[in-house]
C-alpha cells in the first residue's frame, strides 16, 4: 500500500459523511488534466472527470480508480498513491507487478492483482463504498470482483462507452486477433449477470446491448457539455488564438482571421481517419483558397504522425494547415472561430468533439459511424445527395452533414457546401446548438441517471415548475405586451392593490435624496434566516411554491427558465386613470412640502426557476439569456411609454426615451433582501433616482460621462479583469472593502438594450466573477453574505455596475459624509483578482 501524505483534502475526504462513489476507469493514463494523445487515453477520461465533478456537485464524494504503478510517459513521474482535486474528488492509482503501461486489450492478465490492491487499500483505509460506477469492460470486471468481496455488495452500474461486438463490426478481420476482440466480447457477456445496470452512452450501444448481449438497458448517460467551457462566444481580434495559429502555419494573423477554419481534434489513431480529412480538405482548398485546416496530430505516435505530416506536404496544403498537439485550454476558442467541425472517424462511442462543436454553434461533418451526428445532429429533416466520385450518398441534416466513412469525395463535397454558403452554415450551426443545449448538459443527464437507478440524491433543489408558472402566466414574452397593458394589468391586480405604496415622495432639500413612502412593504415575507443557515433551501420558498404574482416574460435556460413578474410589494404604482403626467426632476428640485405622488411600475426578474441558481453558478449561455430579457424589459419601458412618462434627459439632446429604469439586486437580509431565490428588481418611475442625478450633474460639470472618466483615470493596478468589451475594477475612491465596479468600454452606450451580443456576454461574465468573489470573501472576513448591485444607466453614466458587499457598517462619520474605509484598494484588487483567476 502507498504511504498517504496527510493533507487537508485527505482528512476532509475521510471525515465527510457524503455517499461514496467508486468511479473505476482502469486503463489509460487518467489525471485531472487529461492529455488525449497519450495511449488509450482520450474521450472516456474527459467524460469521467466531468461526470465526477457533476456528482460531486450533487453531494457525493468520489474515488476515481486508475491503473498506475509506472512512470508517466511524458513527465516520468511515478503514478502512485492518491491525487486530490479537492476534498470531494480524488484519483487512486492501483498497482500490479508489471511496472509499465499495459494496453486495454491486454488487461485481462492484470485484473487479479489490481483487484487485490484495491481491496486491500479500501480495507486499510476503512473507506465504505455506496455505489460503483465502472467505465469500459476492464473496469467493470474489476468492479464485479470487488463487489463480490465486500461484506455487503452495493449497486454497480457499468458505463461501457463501447462494446466488443460494435468494434468487431467496424474493424477489418485481420485486426481482430491483435485487438483480442473475441476475448473481450466473452468477458463482457460474462459480466452482465453481476451488474445492477448498464448505462448506454449512445443509442447505437443501447441497440448493440439488446441485439448482441440480450440486455435491454433503460439507463442512458451520453457524453455531455460543460456549458461554462463550450458555448458560442465572440473572440476578439487581439485574442492570442490568432497568433497561436499564425505561428503554427506561418501565415500572417490578418490572413488567419480571414480564413474559414475546418477543425478536427482527437487522438492520433488509424480509426480517426485523419488521412481522409487531409485529402478531402486538399480538394476543397484548391477551390476555396481562404480556408485553413486545424487538425490535432500527436508526435508521440511517431509512425502515424509522420505519415500524416507527409501527406499534408504531398497534398500541397502545408501552408494552410495547423497541425497542433494537446491544446486543452485553447479548444473552446478554436471551436468558436471554426466554420465547420469535421470528423471522418470510424470508431466513436458517441462523438464528444463534434458535440462540443455543436454546443459552440458550429455545424458538423462526420462519418456514418458517429452516433451523435447520426442520431441527433441530422435531425428529422434530411436530404440525400450523391456527389460525383462519392461511394455513397451524402446526408444533409438539420445540424450536420453525414458522409460514408472513408469517402474522400463525400467529405470534400460536404465541406465545400458549408464553406461556400454562409447562410446555410449559420443556420445549420444554430440548429446544431439548439439540438445540443439544453438536453446534453451534465447535471440534467446525471440526475436522470441517478434517479433512474433509484439512488437517493438527498434533498432536491427547490424550484418552481413550468406547470406552476403556467398557472400565473399572463404573457410569454414582454415583446408582445405594451406599456399601457402593463399599467392596466397592475391596476387590475387585486393582490397588488393590498400592498400599494403610499403615493407620496419627498426630496431632501440638502442633498436631493429622493424618499418614496410605502408602509405596506413592512409586511413583505422573508426567508433569509438569521443567522444564515447552511443551505438557502432550508426554508420554504414562496416563489418555488408558485405563490407569486402574474408573470409577463419567460425564457428557457439550459436548465429551467428565467422569468419576470410584478412585484407584490411595489414601491411604485400606476397613476390613476386620467392623472396628469408629472415632470422629471433631473435637477432634484423639491416637491411641495406636503409631498408629490410618484408613479410607475415595479418588477422582479428571477434569474432562474431553480432556487439556488444565480449569476455566480449559471452557465454563460444562461446568464446571457437572463440579461437579454432584462434588456428587453428595459427597452420596452423606455421606448413605449411616451403617453405615461416625462421625457428622460439626454446627453445628446435627442432623447427618445421616457421615464427612468432602475435595475438593482439585493442579496441578504442586511442589505434589504427579503427572499433568497436569486432575483433582480426593476423600477420604472417618473422620479429620477439620486445616483442618476449625480451622473447627470457629472456630465454637465465635466463634459464627459463618468465611466469615460474612470476608465481613463483609475490606476492600472486596481484593474481586476478585462473582458474585452468591459472591465472589472476597484475604484480608487473605494468607500467600503471589496467595493468593485464593472464598466462598459463603449461609453457612448447608456442602456443594456443598446449592447451587442459580445458586450452582453462581457457584462454577464463580470457579474458572474464579481458575485462569486463577494460570496467567497465575505465568510473569510467573518461576514454573512450580503450585497447590493446597482446599475447606473442613462445620460451622464455611460453604463456601469457597482457591486457593494456589506463588509463594514455605516457609522456617524459616514452619515456626516466622512467615509472611513477598513481596507486598501490595492490589496482588495489583488485579493479579488486571485479569486477570479481561479475560475
Amino acid at each position: 500500500m502507498p504511504e498517504i501524505a496527510t493533507n487537508e483534502h485527505h482528512e476532509a475526504f475521510l471525515a465527510s459523511n457524503r455517499p461514496h462513489i467508486l468511479m473505476i476507469t482502469n486503463h489509460g493514463i487518467h489525471q485531472w488534466e487529461v492529455i488525449p494523445g497519450l495511449p488509450d487515453t482520450g474521450g472516456q477520461n474527459v467524460f469521467v472527470n466531468q461526470f465526477t465533478a457533476t456528482v460531486a456537485d450533487l453531494g457525493f464524494k468520489i474515488t476515481i480508480v486508475n491503473r498506475g504503478g509506472y512512470p508517466h510517459p511524458l513527465t516520468n513521474e511515478m503514478r502512485s498513491g492518491l491525487d486530490y482535486q479537492d476534498e470531494h474528488q480524488r484519483i487512486l492509482y492501483i498497482e500490479d507487478s508489471k511496472k509499465a503501461f499495459v494496453r486495454k486489450e491486454d488487461m485481462h492478465e492484470q485484473l487479479g492483482q489490481l483487484f487485490e490492491y484495491l481491496k486491500d487499500f479500501l480495507a486499510d483505509e476503512g473507506t465504505g463504498i455506496d455505489l460503483i460506477i465502472s467505465h469500459y469492460w476492464d473496469a467493470a470486471a474489476l468492479g464485479v470482483m470487488l463487489n463480490k468481496a465486500l461484506p455487503k455488495p452495493v449497486k454497480h452500474v457499468w458505463v461501457p462507452h463501447s462494446v466488443g461486438t460494435l468494434k468487431k463490426r467496424n474493424m477489418p478481420p485481420e485486426t481482430w486477433q491483435k485487438l483480442r476482440i473475441d476475448e473481450r466480447i466473452a468477458a463482457e457477456k460474462a459480466l452482465i449477470p453481476d451488474l445492477d445496470g448498464i448505462a448506454a452512452t449512445s443509442p447505437v450501444i443501447r441497440q448493440a446491448l439488446k441485439d448482441d448481449y440480450e440486455y435491454d438497458s433503460n439507463l442512458f448517460l451520453p457524453p455531455c457539455i460543460q456549458t461554462e467551457r463550450y458555448h458560442p462566444r465572440a473572440v476578439e481580434a487581439e485574442h492570442e488564438i490568432w497568433s497561436f495559429l499564425s505561428e503554427a502555419t506561418g501565415l500572417p494573423i490578418n490572413e488567419i482571421r480571414n480564413c474559414k477554419i475546418v477543425f478536427e481534434v482527437s487522438r492520433t489513431d488509424k480509426t480517426k481517419q485523419k488521412d481522409v480529412l487531409i485529402k478531402a480538405f486538399a480538394k476543397v482548398h484548391q477551390k476555396i483558397p481562404n480556408t485553413l485546416l486545424v487538425v490535432s496530430i500527436d508526435d508521440t505516435e511517431v509512425e502515424l504522425s509522420t505519415e500524416l505530416k507527409t501527406l499534408i506536404k504531398e497534398t500541397g496544403i502545408e501552408s494552410h494547415t495547423a497541425a497542433i498537439g494537446y491544446e486543452w485550454e485553447r479548444l473552446p476558442y478554436i471551436h468558436a472561430i471554426s466554420s465547420v467541425y469535421c470528423s471522418p472517424s470510424i470508431m466513436e462511442g458517441f462523438g464528444m468533439a463534434i458535440q462540443e462543436g455543436a454546443a459552440t454553434a458550429v455545424p458538423g461533418v462526420g462519418s456514418h459511424l458517429i452516433p451523435f451526428l447520426t442520431d441527433y445532429l441530422l435531425g428529422d429533416e434530411t436530404e440525400q445527395v450523391t456527389p460525383k466520385g462519392a461511394s455513397q450518398p451524402v446526408v444533409i441534416g438539420e445540424g450536420g452533414i453525414m458522409a460514408q466513412g472513408g469517402d474522400v469525395d463525400g467529405f470534400a463535397y460536404a465541406l465545400e457546401m458549408l464553406l461556400t454558403d454562409d447562410a446555410l452554415r449559420r443556420k445549420m450551426g444554430q440548429q446544431a446548438y439548439e439540438i445540443t443545449i439544453p438536453y446534453f448538459t451534465w447535471k440534467h443527464m446525471t440526475m436522470r441517471l441517478l434517479q433512474t437507478i433509484e439512488y437517493d440524491l438527498g434533498p432536491k433543489q427547490q424550484q418552481i415548475s413550468r406547470e406552476a408558472l403556467n398557472k400565473i402566466l399572463e404573457s410569454e414574452t414582454i415583446d408582445e405586451v405594451s406599456v399601457a397593458q402593463l399599467f392596466e394589468t397592475v391596476r387590475n391586480d387585486t393582490e397588488l392593490a393590498k400592498f400599494r405604496p403610499d403615493a407620496l415622495y419627498q426630496v431632501d432639500p440638502r442633498d436631493g435624496a429622493v424618499i418614496l413612502y410605502n408602509s405596506a412593504r413592512a409586511r413583505r415575507p422573508h426567508d433569509y434566516p438569521e443567522p444564515p443557515a447552511e443551505s438557502k433551501t432550508a426554508t420554504a420558498c414562496p416563489i418555488c411554491d408558485g405563490k407569486t404574482t402574474g408573470v409577463i416574460d419567460v425564457a428557457n435556460l439550459s436548465e429551467g427558465f428565467t422569468f419576470i413578474n410584478k412585484n407584490l410589494f411595489p414601491v411604485l404604482y400606476p397613476p390613476a386613470n386620467g392623472a396628469d403626467i408629472g415632470a422629471a426632476i433631473p435637477d432634484a428640485s423639491a416637491p411641495r412640502v406636503e409631498g408629490e405622488a410618484p408613479y410607475g411600475l415595479h418588477f422582479l426578474q428571477w434569474t432562474s426557476s431553480l432556487h439556488d441558481n444565480d449569476w455566480q453558478n449559471m452557465p454563460v449561455t444562461d446568464r446571457v439569456v437572463a440579461m437579454q430579457r432584462l434588456a428587453a424589459l428595459e427597452k420596452k419601458l423606455l421606448h413605449d411609454s411616451a403617453e405615461f412618462m416625462p421625457p428622460s434627459p439626454s446627453s445628446n439632446g435627442r432623447s427618445d426615451g421616457h421615464g427612468f429604469v432602475s435595475i438593482f439586486k439585493n442579496y441578504g437580509l442586511m442589505v434589504g433582501g427579503s427572499l433568497s431565490h436569486g432575483h433582480q428588481q426593476i423600477c420604472f418611475s417618473n422620479v429620477m433616482p439620486r445616483r442618476l442625478q449625480n451622473n447627470w450633474r457629472f456630465l454637465q460639470e465635466r463634459g464627459e460621462v463618468f465611466s469615460q472618466y474612470l476608465l481613463r483615470e483609475n490606476p492600472d493596478n486596481l484593474m481586476i479583469k478585462d473582458y474585452g468589451e468591459a472591465v472589472l475594477l476597484v475604484p480608487y475612491f473605494m468607500k467600503r472593502p471589496y467595493y468593485t465596479m464593472l464598466l462598459l468600454k463603449d461609453t457612448s452606450k447608456q442602456y443594456l438594450h443598446q449592447l451587442s451580443d459580445a458586450e452582453l456576454e462581457a457584462v454577464t461574465n463580470g457579474w458572474h466573477d464579481a458575485i462569486r468573489a463577494m460570496l467567497a470573501i465575505m465568510p473569510k472576513i467573518g461576514r454573512a453574505a450580503a450585497y447590493n448591485i446597482i446599475t447606473s444607466n442613462g445620460p451622464g453614466a455611460g453604463l456601469y455596475f457597482e457591486f457593494l458587499p456589506y463588509t463594514q457598517e455605516t457609522g456617524g462619520l459616514e452619515q456626516l459624509g466622512l467615509w472611513v474605509c477598513q481596507g486598501n484598494p490595492g490589496d482588495v484588487a489583488s485579493n479579488v483578482r486571485e479569486i477570479v483567476e481561479q475560475a
